[in-house]
């Protein structure tokens, strides 16, 4: 049996016993099948051409007889079998005089279409069906699918569970070495790359690797002047093995794979050597074979995408810092945060017993089925199209709802302080050491944009806009009586990145003057003084700021601050004309993303946007938002790490703990 998957009705033609045309339509693919196909047209599929030959198609330039449409044409082919049929039977049958006379002057036509409209079946194709047999390598291409990044393939063809991969690069052999034999392979070298695993060091140049137990710090007074490469050098400071790197400033290919293309969803070497070397990394291989490769091609394309100084002056220096943090931790109360994880329960239960006397009887609160439930089908609350997994009852959902029914506004405060027991409270006492602190890790090569992530636990999102999310900030305290806190930020960073970056006169001086921007705005888009901006104003007026930037449309502005899409639009028109320099700067910037097909930040940091080549024009829209956002985002990520590693510095120097 055969299936031809098209949206070319012309292939109806080809239906058989053991042919299916597979019918593409802009909402659904039909089997058309023989018993289908004459359900439908009232006619068999050997007889569709000559359908075809009587009614034309302009899309195939197939002429027919003029003035013959469809219906007209199935019915002469229903009723006289074939074309032949309908001409033989011309001089007898029973036609209008219109369609007469368009059969007779039409013949000739019709049998050029009925020529044209055939598809040759007797090609000569000079080969046979067995040579066409296809036999698949499973390792190859599983290997083939995790170098592409396609695990959506990996499952389809049922090749997660298939043995390793192929090897496609060659294997070194590891030679194990005495402390002699490796002082002498180091002398000789001036770039040496290093790996460590456990306590186990790999030294390579490239064609050979050596090994050997124990401390680098032996060999730090050969590798104190040479180039070493690493990958992931922020770890080998935290292993004791490696720790001595600390002293040194070492290569990171890890940070170079991430600056060169910041858009990957990971980072493990394997996936670099993929990437930038075009090989897969044999099983059971030493990555530190590579690393003398990946320096080259890496280095080479910093230095084309003038990202080298970005390397060097910021992401390079940054490991030190946030390795130096993350081995510092964070003191925190575990006596605070115990009891307020026993207030949380407590608060908990409440709203859990309020819940279920709205609802009238006990669910499973957790579950967005049974949720969809009481909230749409028992309460009778307004709710979106249901899907086959249910109604949605996600947080947007459930505030437009929050007035509809005092249970919206429990189950919202109800998922808010289970939230803080399970995410916080019991992942800060489950991460906390010995002595009561808690070590996150950074990470440099989580986002696009260049901004840090902090995981295991996440303390970048300790939560502020509550009053019982910003409690849990009470629990982070200095580790001795006589310390503090330093916290220190800045100030609208993004909008006054914004202000000069557009050259923005009018926003510009907004700052200088020490001027409430967000007020500022306010008078603009609403045209009155700054004196009678209302808070209201000012509140809407913060949501244009912050969503410029972001490239809010009207529809998303509209469910931000409550208005009508007509009014949103309004807003985001008047603040481009009471900021032309802004406006001028966002569409100039989507318009270099579109040429070049990146933006870079003001200290060079590039971002690709491969969505802007695509046809696709949700896709692109996303790539735009995308453009005239992370210059922005990225380059007060950057200002940021500048200020962490000047910071570092200082303490250092002054010899602050």
């Amino acid at each position: 049996e055969a299936y031809l998957l098209t949206g070319d009705r012309d292939a109806l033609q080809l239906i058989s016993d053991r042919v299916h045309v597979l019918l593409a339509t802009n909402t659904e693919t039909i089997d058309m099948n023989e018993e289908r196909f004459f359900e439908k047209y009232g006619v068999k599929s050997s007889q569709f051409v000559d359908v075809k030959a009587l009614m034309g198609d302009s899309s195939d330039h197939i002429p027919g007889v003029p003035g013959i449409g469809e219906k007209t044409a199935l019915r002469l082919i229903a009723d006289y079998g074939s074309l032949d049929g309908v001409y033989e039977a011309l001089p007898t049958a029973k036609h209008t005089p219109s369609v007469r006379a368009k059969l007779e002057s039409g013949r000739d036509s019709a049998y050029l279409s009925q020529a044209l409209a055939r598809i040759c079946r007797e090609v000569p194709l000079g080969i046979d069906l067995p040579r066409l047999s296809v036999e698949m390598d499973r390792a190859s291409l599983k290997a083939l699918f995790l170098r592409l990044e396609f695990s959506a393939f990996l499952k389809r063809f049922d090749l997660e569970k298939e043995e390793a991969p192929v090897t496609v690069a060659p294997m070194a052999e590891t030679t194990v070495a005495d402390d002699a034999t490796v002082r002498e392979f180091l002398s000789a070298q001036s770039t040496v790359a290093l790996e460590c695993k456990g306590e186990e060091l790999f030294f390579s140049d490239g064609t050979r690797i050596l090994t050997t137990g124990g401390s680098v710090e032996r060999f730090m007074d050969l590798l104190s002047n040479k180039r070493i490469l690493t990958y992931d050098c922020k770890s080998l400071f935290h292993m004791p093995a490696t720790a001595a790197l600390a002293t040194q400033t070492p290569e990171d290919l890890m940070l170079m794979a991430y600056i060169a293309n910041s858009s990957k969803s990971n980072y493990t070497v394997g996936t670099v050597v993929s990437d930038w070397l075009g090989e897969l990394l044999p099983e059971g291989a030493h990555p530190v074979l590579y690393f003398h490769r990946l320096y080259e091609v890496l280095y080479e394309r910093l230095c084309e995408s003038e990202q080298l100084k970005l390397y060097e002056t910021l992401e390079l220096p940054l490991a030190r810092v946030l390795s130096d943090m993350e081995t510092a931790g964070f003191s925190i109360d575990r006596e605070g945060i115990v009891a307020y994880g026993d207030q949380l329960s407590v608060i908990a239960a409440q709203l859990e017993a309020q819940i279920y006397f709205a609802a009238g009887r006990e669910f499973n609160i957790h579950s967005p089925k049974q949720l969809g439930e009481v909230l749409f089908e028992e309460l009778g609350l307004p709710h979106a199209k249901k899907t086959k997994t249910g109604y949605s009852t996600n947080a947007e959902i459930l505030e437009k709802l929050r007035f509809g029914h005092p249970i919206v506004a429990d189950i919202l405060e109800y998922r808010q302080v289970t939230k803080l027991k399970s995410t916080y409270v019991d992942g800060l006492l489950r991460g906390a050491d010995a002595t009561g602190r808690v070590h996150t890790t950074f990470k440099q090569t989580g986002t696009a944009t260049g901004r840090l992530s902090s995981t295991e636990p996440n303390l970048q999102n300790i939560p502020i806009r509550t009053g019982l999310g910003r409690e849990l900030r009470r629990f982070f305290r200095p580790e001795k009586e006589d310390w503090v806190i330093v916290d220190a930020d800045y100030s609208q960073i993004e909008l006054r990145l914004l202000a000069h970056v557009a050259g923005d006169e009018s926003m510009r001086e907004a700052f200088r003057s020490g001027e409430d921007v967000h007020a500022s705005t306010a008078a603009t888009v609403f045209g009155v003084p700054v004196e009678a901006v209302t808070p209201e104003m000012r509140k809407k007026a913060k949501a244009v700021n912050f969503g410029i930037m972001y490239g809010i449309g009207a529809f998303s502005l509209s469910d931000d601050i409550g208005v009508s899409r007509a009014e949103a639009q309004a807003y985001i028109d008047q603040y481009l004309a009471g900021y032309p320099g802004i406006d001028r700067y966002l569409k100039q910037t989507i318009a270099e993303a579109y040429e070049k097909g990146y933006v870079t930040t003001l200290f060079g940091r590039r971002r690709y946007i491969p969505e802007l080549a695509g046809k696709n024009k949700m896709q692109q829209k996303f790539g735009e938002r995308v453009a005239m956002n992370s210059p922005i985002q990225g380059t007060a990520a950057d200002v940021i790490k500048l200020a962490m590693i000047r910071t570092h510095k200082m303490l250092a120097d002054a010899r602050i703990d």
